[in-house]
């Protein structure tokens, strides 16, 4: 699910980037010049203007950007450098609203999505290398069943 976040994330960029900064659209496939000052036209390598910096992968439907990119700011200092605020959905399943450190489960908030005969409220928090789990309030007879836990830890 990162995947997903990442591609949708990295297109925002790749759009911003492009917006901020309009070149023209050049067809690599004619030679010829051609779109409108906010197209982004791909080689058949992926490749946007020659740049081996930003590819899109056709096969998984990924935009690849190489270096650092900044949102909000004109000169990331790191890989991903957010000036402002992130959201991301409440995690209602092992794959929704995760952040990752390498393959594993780092932080996430996880709700069950409809508990027994009561929906739990949530409100929890797990962090740490797989911790938590996303079962529990699965049984929930009241609204607070799997709901205001708080972990720190590791599996």
């Amino acid at each position: 699910m990162i995947n997903k976040y990442f591609k949708i994330m990295a297109l925002w960029v790749a759009l911003v980037f492009v917006t901020a900064f309009p070149v023209s659209a050049f067809d690599f496939h004619t030679g010829v010049a051609g779109g409108s000052d906010t197209e982004v036209l791909f080689n058949d390598s992926g490749q946007v203007a020659g740049d081996a910096g930003m590819t899109y992968d056709k096969a998984t439907d990924t935009l690849i950007l190489s270096g650092n990119v900044g949102i909000g700011t004109a000169s990331p200092s790191q890989e991903l450098d957010l000036i402002g605020d992130l959201e991301l959905e409440m995690t209602t399943s092992a794959d929704t609203g995760v952040i990752y450190k390498g393959a594993d489960k780092f932080i996430h908030n996880f709700q069950h999505p409809t508990g027994d005969t009561a929906v739990p409220v949530g409100e929890n928090i797990f962090i740490g290398v797989n911790a938590g789990n996303f079962t529990m309030g699965s049984t929930a007879t009241e609204a607070y069943q799997g709901s205001y836990n708080s972990a720190i830890g590791y599996n």
